[in-house]
């Protein structure tokens, strides 16, 4: 289930860090704004207040970036429960 979200958000491609904005966030990956050209290396994302996550670019337009995450199915159930919190307004930690 995706989550409208409007997070400052940081893109670490080959050791360089893009900043940006993210969209909307699902346990699977998201969608990220204002982004340079990532290339196909697998990134990290900084998320504010969320944390770090290992992903892969899935398709790039203009500044637009879609990410999947690399996480197995117990950390997806872990960070769905948080954008559900956090969609609620409240406290995920």
């Amino acid at each position: 289930r995706r989550v409208a979200m409007d997070k400052a958000v940081e893109v670490k491609a080959r050791g360089t860090p893009y900043p940006g904005t993210i969209n909307d966030i699902s346990a699977g990956g998201s969608l990220t704004a204002e982004i340079e050209s990532l290339g196909d290396d697998p990134v990290e994302l900084s998320i504010d207040d969320f944390g770090q996550y290992h992903a892969s670019v899935v398709w790039q337009w203009d500044e637009s970036v879609a990410l999947a995450f690399d996480l197995n199915e117990d950390d997806q159930h872990s960070l769905q429960e948080e954008h559900e919190a956090f969609r609620r307004g409240t406290d995920f930690d």
